[in-house]
C-alpha cells in the first residue's frame, strides 16, 4: 500500500488560516492525475468574515514560497518597516533595531530583507491559488475516527484519508480513536 497521495484520496484540512490554505494549494499544485481532492473546513461564515489581525513576517529567500507560486505576491504587498521595537508586557522597551536608528550614511534599502505582510494578504494570495469550492465556509471539524473497512460503522459525515489540524487545534479535532501526530 502506497503511503502517496492520489486522485482517489480525499484530505480535509481543518482551518482556513495560512497553514492551512498552504497545504491546501501544494496539494492542487500537483498534475491532475495525482492530485488528491482537498477540502478545507473553516469556520467562518465568509473569507471577510475574518479579523484583519496583525502581519506576519516572512523570510523572502523562503523556497516554499517561491515553490507555492506566491512569492511575487507577497512581493507586491510588503510593507517596508524601517524600525522595530520590542516591548515588555508592562510597556518597558525591551529593545529596538532597524535602518532608521543606523548613521545616515547605512540607511539605503537593502535587496535581501523580510517581507511583512499582513495575514489577511496572505490568506488572500493563499486562497486565490485553490481550486473553487475548496474552501467550505461556516464548517468545522469536531473529531474524527479511524476505521479499518471505511464504513464509519453507521455515522460518516466526510470519510477522509489524511487529517491535518494546527497544534492550536488539538482539543477540539483530537476527539477520534486515536490520537493524530502533529508536526507543527
Amino acid at each position: 500500500m502506497s503511503n502517496r497521495l492520489g486522485p482517489d484520496d480525499l484530505v480535509v484540512i481543518a482551518g482556513g488560516g495560512i497553514s492551512g490554505l498552504a497545504l491546501a494549494a501544494a496539494l492542487q499544485s500537483r498534475p491532475a492525475d495525482r492530485r488528491p481532492e482537498v477540502v478545507v473546513l473553516e469556520r467562518d461564515p465568509s473569507f471577510e468574515a475574518r479579523r484583519q489581525g496583525y502581519g506576519v513576517t516572512l523570510s523572502e529567500t523562503n523556497a516554499a514560497l517561491a515553490g507555492l507560486g506566491i512569492l511575487r505576491d507577497l512581493r507586491e504587498r510588503n510593507t517596508r518597516s524601517s524600525a522595530h521595537w520590542t516591548f515588555r508586557s508592562d510597556g518597558r522597551v525591551l529593545g529596538y533595531y532597524g535602518a532608521a536608528f543606523l548613521p545616515e550614511a547605512m540607511r539605503k534599502p537593502s535587496p535581501w530583507t523580510n517581507l511583512r505582510v499582513p495575514r489577511n494578504e496572505v490568506r488572500e494570495v493563499l486562497a486565490s491559488r485553490l481550486l473553487p469550492g475548496t474552501v467550505r465556509f461556516g464548517c468545522r471539524a469536531v473529531g474524527y475516527a479511524e476505521v479499518e473497512d471505511g464504513n464509519g460503522g453507521g455515522r460518516v459525515d466526510v470519510a477522509v484519508d489524511t487529517v491535518k489540524a494546527r497544534f492550536g487545534a488539538e482539543k477540539r479535532v483530537g476527539g477520534g480513536a486515536g490520537r493524530p501526530e502533529w508536526t507543527e
